[in-house]
C-alpha cells in the first residue's frame, strides 16, 4: 500500500467517524449484530464503503470538490453519509443508556430527554435515512424555485387570444416548450374547427346523411365521445349536433335581426344528440340526416388547452397555465405558491372579480353572455342556444366552473347555462371533483347560486 493510499484510508476513516460511524457500528450497519457472525458479503459492503469514504478523503486532502463520476456514484456517497450518521446516532443512544444485566431490554433509570434506542440499528438507520431524504428533497425543491423564471406568450389561435404563463430555468426552454404547445393548438384547430372548410370536422360534416360510417381521428373521436356522454346525462341540453340552429344566430347577432320562425323549425329538425351515431370498435362517426352540422364550441377549446399543457410537461414545463378566452387550464402552482390566483369577472364585465381563488392541477370555464349576445327588440338574446328550443338563451347569466381538467370544465359551463341553476346545480352535484358559481339577472335583479362544494375552494384576497 502506497505512502499516498494509506493516508487516504486513514481520511476516509475520520470521514465516517465525522458523520457519527466507528468500527463496530460499520459492521452493524452493513446488517450484522452480535447474534450473527460476520459474513464474507459484510466484509464485501464494509470494503466498497470504506473505498468510497477513501476516495471522498484524497480529493479533500487534494483540496479538490469530490464529483462521482455517475448518478449512481451520487447515490452511493449519499447512502454512505446517511448510512454513516444513522448508524453513529443509534449506537451513541445505545452506548450513552444504562442497562440492567440480565435484563437487556429494560432500561434503568433513564433520562426523560433521552428517548429508548431501538436495538435494530437498521431500523434506527431507515428512519433517519427516510428524514434525510425529505431534507435532501426540501433543499432541492427550494433550489430549484430560486432559479425559475416567469415568462408570457400570447397570441391569436382559433380566432380568439391564447395566453401561457410558465415558469422555465431559461428563455431557450420556455421559447421551445411554448412554441410546441402552440402547434399542438394549431393542429388541433385543424381538427376541431367548424369554421375552416378543410377542417376534419367539416369533411365529416360533409358525409351527413350519406349513410357512410367516417373513421375519425384519436383527438375528434375523443371529443365526440365525451360530448354524447354529456349530451346522455343531461338529456340533450349539451348538443354538438346544435350547428344548424348556432348559424343562425351567428348571423342574426351580425343583422341584429330574428332568424324567421319557419328556418329556425326547419333548423330545430336537424339537431338531436341521436342522429350522431358512434361506434366504439371501428372509432367511426354516422351523421345521419342530411345538412346536419356539429359544433365543438362548448367542449373543443377546453380539450385544446388540456392538450397544451401536456406537451407543456412534456417539454419539462410543469408550473404553467394555459388561458384560451376565459377557459383555463392549470399546472403545478408557481414557486412558492399554493396556487394560481384566478379571478371570477362580474355579470357586468366593469369593475373588478367578484371573488378570486386559487387554484393547482385544475381547470376553470366560464359560459355567459357578457361579451357575446344581441338585442333584438329589446330583449338580449345570448351566443347560448338551448337545443330544445333554437333560441340564445335570454337570463344574462355567467356561469363558473371549476373541474380536474379544461374539457370537462368548458362543457359542464355550457350544459350548466341551459339547465338553469337549479337542474345545473344537481349535475354538478353529481359530477366529482367539480363546483359551479352562478349569477344571473333575469329580471334585472342580481341572483348567485353555488354548489356545496364551491365553499371548499381556497379564496384570497385581492391583494397580490
Amino acid at each position: 500500500m502506497t505512502r499516498k493510499t494509506r493516508r487516504a484510508r486513514q481520511a476516509g476513516s475520520c470521514v465516517a467517524i465525522g458523520v457519527g460511524c466507528d468500527g463496530e457500528a460499520l459492521h452493524h450497519g452493513l446488517g450484522t449484530s452480535p447474534k450473527r457472525p460476520y459474513r464474507k458479503k459484510d466484509r464485501q459492503a464494509e470494503t466498497s464503503l470504506y473505498g468510497l469514504n477513501a476516495e471522498i478523503a484524497t480529493h479533500m486532502l487534494a483540496r479538490e470538490p469530490y464529483r462521482p463520476p455517475s448518478a449512481r456514484g451520487r447515490w452511493l456517497v449519499v447512502n454512505a453519509f446517511m448510512r454513516s450518521f444513522a448508524v453513529g446516532c443509534h449506537w451513541h443512544l445505545r452506548l450513552r443508556t444504562p442497562r440492567r444485566v440480565g435484563y437487556p431490554n429494560r432500561v434503568v433509570d433513564p433520562s426523560p430527554a433521552l428517548p429508548t434506542p431501538t436495538r435494530n440499528p437498521l431500523a434506527c438507520s431507515k428512519i433517519i435515512t427516510v428524514g434525510l431524504l425529505w431534507l435532501f428533497a426540501a433543499a432541492s425543491l427550494a433550489s430549484e424555485n430560486r432559479a425559475l423564471r416567469r415568462f408570457e406568450f400570447e397570441r391569436v389561435e382559433m380566432a380568439i387570444p391564447v395566453r401561457i404563463v410558465l415558469y422555465a430555468p431559461d428563455e431557450p426552454t420556455a421559447n421551445r416548450a411554448a412554441e410546441a404547445a402552440f402547434g399542438r393548438i394549431r393542429q388541433l384547430n385543424g381538427v376541431l374547427s367548424d369554421y375552416d372548410p378543410n377542417s376534419e370536422l367539416r369533411r365529416l360534416c360533409d358525409t351527413a346523411g350519406s349513410g357512410r360510417a367516417v373513421v375519425v381521428s384519436d383527438d375528434l373521436w375523443r371529443v365526440l365521445l365525451e360530448a354524447q356522454r354529456l349530451a346522455k346525462q343531461t338529456d340533450g341540453a349539451f348538443d354538438v349536433t346544435v350547428g344548424p340552429v348556432v348559424r343562425l344566430w351567428r348571423r342574426a347577432r351580425r343583422t341584429t335581426e330574428m332568424p324567421h320562425r319557419d328556418t329556425l323549425d326547419a333548423a330545430r329538425q336537424l339537431v338531436g344528440y341521436r342522429l350522431a351515431r358512434l361506434d366504439p370498435q371501428r372509432q367511426t362517426v354516422e351523421l345521419l340526416k342530411a345538412d346536419m352540422r356539429l359544433d365543438l364550441g362548448g367542449i373543443a377549446k377546453g380539450f385544446v388547452i388540456d392538450e397544451a399543457l401536456k406537451v407543456l410537461a412534456r417539454n419539462g414545463v410543469t408550473r404553467a397555465l394555459v388561458d384560451a378566452g376565459g377557459d383555463i387550464v392549470l399546472g403545478e402552482a408557481p414557486p412558492d405558491k399554493s396556487g394560481w390566483r384566478i379571478g371570477i369577472a362580474r355579470l357586468n364585465v366593469d369593475g373588478p372579480p367578484t371573488k378570486i381563488v386559487s387554484l393547482a392541477r385544475a381547470s376553470i370555464a366560464t359560459s355567459g353572455d357578457s361579451w357575446q349576445f344581441v338585442e333584438i327588440g329589446g330583449r338580449r338574446y345570448s351566443h347560448i342556444v338551448d337545443p330544445k328550443t333554437g333560441l340564445g338563451l335570454t337570463d344574462h347569466s355567467s356561469v363558473t366552473i371549476v373541474a380536474p381538467n379544461a374539457m370537462v370544465a368548458d362543457s359542464l359551463a355550457s350544459a350548466v347555462s341551459v339547465l338553469g341553476p337549479k337542474r345545473g346545480i344537481e349535475l354538478i352535484e353529481k359530477t366529482p371533483g367539480t363546483a359551479a358559481f352562478i349569477v344571473r339577472a333575469p329580471q334585472g335583479k342580481v341572483e348567485t347560486y353555488q354548489s356545496s362544494r364551491w365553499k371548499d375552494l381556497p379564496e384570497v384576497s385581492a391583494k397580490p
